[in-house]
């Protein structure tokens, strides 16, 4: 065990928040009212915090304080420590529950690929607790790296970057294809080999830009010298615009695993169309120095298991 140095040891439980509160409150006086504190005893705790670092953590002037560069670099670590305890502390409170665990997840995820997963950590491991985040890309990423989650269900966005690679163990799960949708009463539903140009003209249900799926969708238009279709409604729930497209003339695109469940529920059918360019993949991450958690552990052996046989989804 790597021991701290004797200044960090002289930090305290207020000193770990108190760049955040600044940073987002932007000013002394105001971060002194959150903690419940003077303005001097404020000032005293960044002086202590500034010697013991010795750097400049706070930029001071007429408009109020504003975090320097290594109080950046210190809020986002000492942030990371605030949320580890804070899991600590849900950890060993719950009753009776010697172990909790922080997972994130897509909303694909957290009704197809999560059941599995932990019906068997479950069978394995019944007494750790564990705690379901659905959001979108970006966010569970920014979760997992300031340890308000243990680890993560996702996909590496354009916002992925070096920093996320030197923090994060990143472990591809699966690849999954979209596949396009319609009601059952659509005529799409009844041709065969529909192709791109035919889709074209159909009026579409389509995830906001910057999503995967519409990254993807896009880019079999644009590869064949297409203009992409316009949506005629945008929405982030592909859930929702299942439920959209069963009950309209609109067709949309999901997961392959999510339109065969549905068409097995007899609510969509699948067009015959396959779609030519790929998803970005499906990974496990988690940071780090949580790889060798118990739980964190278990829950990623239990992931591969569930996904290297699944007819559903292509393992990696």
């Amino acid at each position: 065990m790597q021991m701290i140095s004797s200044r960090i040891a002289q930090l305290r439980i207020k000193h770990l928040a108190l760049l955040d509160i600044i940073a987002d409150r932007g000013s002394l006086r105001e971060a002194a009212k959150v903690l419940c504190v003077t303005q001097p005893a404020v000032t005293s705790m960044l002086k202590d915090m500034e010697s013991l670092l010795q750097v400049s953590l706070v930029e001071r002037g007429q408009h109020g304080a504003k975090l320097t560069t290594e109080g950046v670099i210190a809020r986002d670590r000492l942030t990371l420590v605030l949320n580890a305890l804070q899991g600590l502390e849900d950890c060993i409170r719950a009753p009776n529950v010697k172990e909790h665990l922080r997972v994130g997840a897509l909303s694909l995820a957290m009704l197809e690929m999560l059941p599995a997963i932990i019906c068997k950590v479950r069978a394995r491991r019944p007494d750790i607790t564990i705690e379901l985040q659905e959001g979108t890309v970006d966010g569970i990423i920014e979760g997992v790296m300031n340890g308000q989650l243990d680890c993560a269900i996702g996909r590496l966005s354009d916002n992925f970057h070096q920093e996320h690679y030197d923090a994060l163990f990143v472990r591809p799960v699966s690849i999954m294809p979209l596949k396009a949708v319609c009601s059952v009463r659509n005529p799409i539903a009844r041709e065969r080999t529909v192709t791109l140009k035919q889709l074209r003209n159909q009026a579409w249900i389509l995830l906001p830009k910057g999503t995967a799926s519409r990254e993807t969708f896009e880019r079999a238009f644009i590869q064949q010298g297409l203009q992409p279709p316009a949506p005629a409604i945008e929405s982030f729930s592909w859930l929702s615009n299942f439920h959209l497209a069963a009950s309209s003339e609109l067709v949309t695109v999901a997961t392959a695993i999510a339109v065969d469940r549905f068409v097995q529920y007899g609510l969509v059918s699948a067009i015959d169309i396959r779609w030519p360019v790929k998803l970005p993949p499906i990974v496990f991450f988690c940071r780090k120095e949580a790889v060798q958690l118990g739980t964190v552990k278990i829950f990623h052996e239990e992931l591969k298991r569930t996904f290297t046989n699944s007819p559903d989804v292509k393992a990696m």
